[in-house]
């Protein structure tokens, strides 16, 4: 008889009420550009900077694979990253996900899929959030 052995649970996972989208505070091109970004938080709830975030799949058809780190994006906090996407807003339902990585591509948290919307408004910006914080030790 075979047991299974559990996989742990990654060290990171996303913030409640994550991914949400809002206005774009990323830069000052407001509906002229989109993308995604955030935070990650330790225990304590500070601010952690240096890991590594990759971003994949397809927008409007074509493929889509980017890096950072966090603490790159200090507009958005101290341990703030940002992707951009596009100088304008396209529709795309969890064809794109994030994932928090130790800098060496090693996954940190699951991959975190989110949509994005073809308008912009005061109420559906063009930044979608997506806020990560420690949940156990690594």
């Amino acid at each position: 008889m075979l047991t299974e052995t559990p996989i742990p649970l990654p060290p990171f996972a996303v913030h409640s009420n994550n991914p949400v989208r809002i206005p774009n505070i990323a830069n000052e091109d407001g509906c002229d550009w989109m993308g995604v970004g955030g935070q990650v938080f330790n225990l304590e709830n500070k601010p952690i900077i240096n890991l590594g975030l990759h971003l994949e799949g397809t927008l409007d058809g074509n493929p889509v694979s980017l890096d950072t780190l966090t603490g790159s994006a200090l507009d958005i906090g101290p341990s703030g990253y940002v992707f951009n996407l596009a100088t304008q807003p396209i529709a795309s339902e969890e064809t794109l996900w994030v994932q928090l990585n130790d800098g060496s591509g090693n996954p940190l948290s699951e991959p975190v899929y989110f949509t994005t919307l073809d308008f912009c408004d005061s109420n559906n910006g063009t930044f979608v959030m997506i806020n990560f914080h420690q949940v156990r030790d690594q």
